[in-house]
This record gives structure tokens, C-alpha cells and sequence, in this order.
């Protein structure tokens, strides 16, 4: 609390109950079986995304007190958060334990997301088992998300670090604008190295 801003904590405790809200509202999705893309970003930017947004936002306040900057830095670290979370998902796909976790906890990675519409009908019946599907189900679903959701999935972070680039060009001049800048290139430098 030392020197931010009173507007400032104002927003976080606001933030603070949209985060507990959205838990809430997980919670109810790992029970939708129709769970779409629009929902898991949503989720990730009300989770995820919020969490870094405040957490970016209260570093950059000890550093400046132009409400502009504050806002758009926590715009970023929104960004950065919810991409770097599709990234980390997408590489631990290989990774039968993780797959396997993730659909037993209704925590669908976005490649799957993705896959199901693209392989719906397997993916339906995979889903609709009156018991839990076999290792060679699983290992055969997360081929399956490999193969046809991972691209999408590293393509979609790709676009949301774009639009982070852009507003990064936003920030003034400095360090942090050039670090971030240059971090940025390098994710998306790997991002289309595996896609």
C-alpha cells in the first residue's frame, strides 16, 4: 500500500472481488460439456490475465503516476499472461499425464477446444462413454489435439502478442519498453518456429 495511489487500491480491491467472481464462474465450467474458445479466453483473461494485470500494474505505479501508463501496463501484462499460459498448455500437450489430468479435471487445454471442431464426432464419442476412456482413448484424443488444435492454439498467443507488441510501442520510452519489446519478438519468434 505504500505509495499507491488511492484510485489505484480502489481498482485492485474492485479487481480483487471480479477474480473471486470468476473463480466462482470456473467452477461452473468444468462441468459444461460444451465449453467453447470464447469461454476459455474469457476465463484465462477473468483468472489468469487479471491476476498479472494487477500485479503489472502495481509494479509500473512505483515507478509513475500517470494513470495512462498504469492502465496500459496492466493491458499488457494481461496479454503477456494469458499468452504465455497457451504457450506453457501447447508444450506440455505431449506430455500423457497432462493431457490426461486436464480432461479428468474439465480444465480442456485450447488445442482440444479447438480439435472439437475439427474432430467432433470422435471427440463426442470419446466424451460420452458411460465409463473413463482407456490410456489408448486418451493417448488417441491427445493425438488428436496435437495434430489438429496445437497450431491453432500457438497461433491464437502469436495474435495476442501482436496486439501486445503494439501497445508496448505505446509506453514511454525507456528500458522497459525496449525489454519488453524485445521479449515479445523472441516468444513470437518461437511461437511460429512450432507451428
Amino acid at each position: 500500500m505504500i505509495n499507491t495511489p488511492v484510485a489505484l487500491l480502489s481498482e485492485f480491491e474492485v479487481d480483487a472481488g471480479d477474480l473471486a467472481i470468476a473463480q466462482l464462474q470456473r467452477l461452473q465450467y468444468n462441468y459444461n460439456a460444451h465449453f467453447k474458445v470464447a469461454n476459455y479466453l474469457a476465463d484465462l483473461k477473468a483468472r489468469t490475465g487479471l491476476l498479472a494485470s494487477l500485479t503489472a500494474r502495481h509494479a509500473i505505479a512505483s515507478v509513475t503516476k500517470s494513470a495512462e501508463v498504469i492502465g496500459l501496463a496492466g493491458q499488457i501484462g494481461q496479454s503477456l499472461a494469458v499468452a504465455a499460459h497457451i504457450i506453457d498448455e501447447c508444450d506440455q500437450l505431449t506430455t500423457p499425464t497432462y493431457f490426461t489430468e486436464r480432461i479428468v479435471t474439465g480444465t480442456y487445454p485450447l488445442a482440444l477446444l479447438f480439435t472439437r471442431e475439427r474432430e467432433a464426432t470422435w471427440l463426442e464419442q470419446f466424451f460420452a462413454q458411460p465409463h473413463r476412456p482407456s490410456e489408448a482413448d486418451f493417448a488417441r484424443a491427445a493425438q488428436l489435439t496435437i495434430d489438429n488444435g496445437r497450431g491453432p492454439a500457438l497461433e491464437m498467443a502469436g495474435k495476442l502478442l501482436s496486439q501486445t507488441q503494439l501497445d508496448v510501442q505505446v509506453l514511454p520510452v525507456g528500458p522497459a519498453k525496449d525489454g519488453l519489446s524485445q521479449f515479445i519478438t523472441q516468444v513470437t519468434n518461437y511461437i511460429k518456429s512450432e507451428y
